[in-house]
């Protein structure tokens, strides 16, 4: 295995990306609603929670603005923010308010010994990540999350990306083809791409003949990804490490996982796939 590259996922997959409380998201929005005393609230919100599910559960390919997906938010709900949604400025402060009072991420477990690990190997690293948030807001999380500063950050990742930015998002192949001639790779089976869902991850990946590598800590593994070839399945980042430690000869797939043999010696991994 000749990887130089190592793409990740960002939500679920660098970090954990959750509430500080029970409150919903539409609670963050609150504050910052003018004309709360005039609308049915709880209308607006059920109408708000409609368009979410919704949007992520249809929209596929392509992705929205974070500006547009706010602005349909409230015009089909009939709420007037305080924010000028068309003023960059406004909305970027708005977003960093909201992860900087509301949101609480944490990094997935160990996540900064794999980092570290590929850092320290020469492995480029760099982030293609789905969300309606800008770069500036989701590298804020990853910051945030990750316990690193900016120039930590930097040390780790050559790029980030986002679909709100490119318009483009997995399992659409051309977004992470996107990511991958931003730092060079013009080999996709040089590179790893890592995340945790099966459908935007995995087979947006495969198909752009990346090495697809699914991050199975939720256990949402489905059995259409046998089908995959070079598939790469892991719980916890310790066995990337030895993934990676390993100058494999050859591989041999059994029903509960693999049999590598490595220079003469058998190692076991239960919970790792990986076919040729």
């Amino acid at each position: 295995m000749n990887i130089k590259y190592v793409y990740f996922d960002c939500w679920d997959t660098l970090i954990k990306f959750r509430l500080k409380s029970s409150d919903n998201i539409f609670e963050c929005f609150k504050p910052h609603i003018k004309n709360i005393d005039s609308i049915d609230i709880h209308s607006a919100e059920t109408i708000f929670h409609n368009f979410h599910k919704k949007y992520y559960s249809t929209i596929r390919g392509y992705e929205l603005t974070y500006k547009v997906f706010c602005k349909a938010q409230m015009n089909l709900s009939g709420i007037e923010l305080d924010i000028d949604l068309d003023n960059d400025d406004e909305l970027e402060a708005f977003q960093l308010e909201l992860l900087e009072k509301y949101y609480d991420p944490i990094p997935t477990d160990g996540i900064i010994c794999f980092l570290d690990y590929l850092k320290s190997n020469g492995i480029r690293m760099g982030v293609i990540s789905n969300t309606i948030y800008t770069k500036k807001f989701t590298r804020a999380a990853i910051e945030k999350g990750l316990a690193i500063s900016a120039k930590e950050f930097d040390s780790y990742f050559d790029f980030i990306i986002v679909s709100s930015e490119e318009g483009l998002k997995k399992p659409n192949p051309d977004f992470f083809r996107v990511g991958m001639r931003i730092n060079g790779c013009k080999n996709p089976s040089e590179a790893i791409y890592i995340g945790d869902s099966p459908y935007a991850d995995v087979y947006g990946s495969y198909q752009a003949n990346m090495n697809p590598c699914h991050f199975n800590w939720r256990e949402n593994y489905i059995d259409e990804l046998d089908k995959l070839n070079g598939l790469i399945k892991f719980k916890d980042y310790k066995e990337m490490i030895d993934l990676f430690k390993q100058d494999k000869d050859y591989i041999v797939s059994t029903e509960n996982g693999i049999v590598m043999e490595v220079s003469g010696d058998v190692y076991w991994f239960k919970n790792l796939l990986w076919k040729t």
